[in-house]
């Protein structure tokens, strides 16, 4: 729980300070209900922030596990099946010359 975290209540009464800190710290507003932490606020474009960095987190480990995958030997085909999977669909894709 965040020090002198404001209560949803005071927030729902009066929003204006609570959104004037959130616009100039750029900082998450944790409110509370009966002294525990039960929202989060962020200012949009920290939660856009926020959001890009998880989806960017996401690739980076999916990324990291196919590596992980490769160096084991695991879910890995040589170049010449890949190729092949490649011509082939490129071949009956509709509006290609292939």
């Amino acid at each position: 729980m965040q020090q002198n975290s404001p209560t949803f209540t005071s927030f729902t009464v009066n929003p204006a300070p609570h959104l004037e800190r959130l616009r100039t710290t750029r900082q998450p507003l944790f409110l509370t209900v009966d002294q525990g932490d039960e929202v989060v606020v962020l200012d949009a474009d920290t939660f856009q922030q926020t959001r890009l960095r998880s989806e960017q987190m996401e690739e980076l480990l999916a990324t990291r596990e196919a590596v992980d995958d490769a160096i084991a030997g695991r879910n890995c085909r040589s170049g010449e099946e890949f190729w092949a999977e490649f011509d082939a669909k490129m071949t009956n894709t509709p509006g290609t010359d292939g």
